[in-house]
């Protein structure tokens, strides 16, 4: 193989990758569900949310509506973006990615073009 079809390669193969990773962001994201403040207001005043320690109470400065989250279980009504979750997946995608590159670099093109077929169908 060439250096014009090894750069091309190359470039496939991170087009994929970022293709890949702003999907996983995107179903992730349709799977998160966040509350507003005026809503977390709502639950409380219908006591619908149980504090979460007395300890967190005592915390509290002040009238900042931030500070809510650390005092109520909200959790039964939310399910936030897991950004650790998604870092993890991200470097899982990553390290395959970087795999699939060596095997690339040092293969044939006709093995080349398999193994980033196999990348590019590769579930995330």
């Amino acid at each position: 193989m060439n250096a014009t079809e090894k750069r091309y390669l190359k470039e496939r193969l991170n087009e994929i990758f970022w293709d890949k990773k702003r999907s996983l962001e995107k179903d992730m994201r349709a799977r998160s569900v966040e509350i507003t403040d005026q809503e977390r207001l709502n639950l409380i005043r219908e006591n619908k949310v149980k504090l979460k320690s007395k300890k967190a109470l005592k915390e509290v400065k002040g009238y900042d509506l931030g500070y809510i989250k650390n005092v109520f279980d909200f959790s039964y009504y939310e399910n936030p973006f897991d950004q650790e979750e998604f870092k993890e997946r991200v470097s899982e995608l990553t390290e395959k990615k970087v795999a699939t590159m060596d095997q690339i670099m040092i293969g044939g093109s006709e093995e080349a073009l398999k193994l980033l077929k196999e990348f590019e169908n590769l579930e995330v």
